[in-house]
């Protein structure tokens, strides 16, 4: 079952490796949260901005919602429909998982960077360096 309130979250690091930024946005709440986390890899990055996501439902007293993100690969690593193959990101995945026991329902949805609202906020403060993260094939 879909629920009512959506949250959106995206990493990047720029360059790879470089200056980590996550953005989180929660338009049906009108919640946003764009911040630089540090020195590290774009994976690590989009771990964090799921973290944060759920910190922000947390926070906002949600139980159900769905987490939209257009990292397929980390959405379903931490949905648990993939296994996480490199160590240094299994400590990501419990502090998720720690995380999402505040919630009763948390429906993972991919979507493509284009529609995803914190794909576009980190694209306008690194326009000409987000372009190599945008799916740019065949829609449809």
């Amino acid at each position: 079952m879909k629920s009512l309130n959506r949250i959106y979250c995206d990493g990047a690091a720029i360059p790879n490796p470089g200056k980590k930024i996550i953005a989180v946005v929660c338009p049906d709440l009108n919640k946003e949260i764009v911040e630089e986390t540090g020195y590290g890899t774009n994976s690590e990055a989009e771990y964090e901005a799921f973290i944060k996501a759920l910190e922000l439902a947390k926070d906002l007293g949600l139980k159900k919602f769905t987490l939209c993100s257009d990292s397929m690969l980390v959405l379903k690593q931490l949905a648990g429909e993939w296994s996480i193959k490199q160590e240094k990101f299994l400590a990501y995945k419990e502090q998720f998982d720690k995380l999402k026991e505040n919630f009763e329902e948390i429906d993972f949805e991919w979507i493509r960077g284009e529609t995803n609202p914190a794909h576009r906020k980190i694209e306008k403060l690194y326009p000409n360096h987000m372009k190599i993260f945008s799916f740019k094939g065949k829609k449809g």
